[in-house]
């Protein structure tokens, strides 16, 4: 949406401020009209009518085309989310550690976010705690926010990748 569109939205919302403000004067006239012995209106009810259309019309409008609210972004990269909303799930995400960002997943075997660690694979027939195989050796981290990785460089969590 180009400034010019905005401006021409802005002035718009503005207008609605105004016709809802003379509608509300009107609608107040009616109920006084009302209120003593049915005294005639200056105003007919039609244009009324079409002052609220109008004013519904744009607002509709306004709504529709608004811009999505903006993204908070630092030289031009998203800020980083809160610790707390970060998915638990094997899910990768970049992690931001320092001035860096690091992809790395929550591992519920090592209760920590790793970037990497080492899957030893048992013999057939042979396990540890129940699985046939035991994950070791992880590069856990602390991280002070997180990102979504971008679309182009996800990779399955569970394949234990050396990120």
């Amino acid at each position: 949406m180009n400034q010019n569109t905005k401006k021409t939205l802005a002035a718009e919302y503005l207008d609605v401020v105004k016709q809802l403000r003379a509608t509300a004067v009107v609608c107040a006239a009616m109920m006084a009209a009302r209120d003593y012995g049915n005294m005639a209106l200056h105003v007919p009810p039609d244009p009324l009518q079409k002052r609220c259309a109008r004013a519904a019309d744009l607002i509709e409008r306004l709504v529709t085309e608004a811009p999505p609210a903006p993204v908070s972004t630092f030289n031009g990269w998203p800020m980083p989310r809160p610790m707390h909303t970060v998915p638990r799930d094997g899910t990768p995400f970049w992690g931001i550690i320092g001035n860096d960002a690091i992809a790395m997943v929550w591992h519920d075997g090592f209760g920590a976010f790793v970037s990497s660690w080492h899957r030893m694979t048992m013999a057939p027939g042979y396990t540890i705690d129940g699985k046939d195989y035991r994950d070791h050796s992880p590069v856990t981290h602390e991280p002070r926010g997180w990102l979504p990785l971008p679309c182009f460089i996800r990779y399955p969590a569970e394949t234990g990748y050396d990120g």
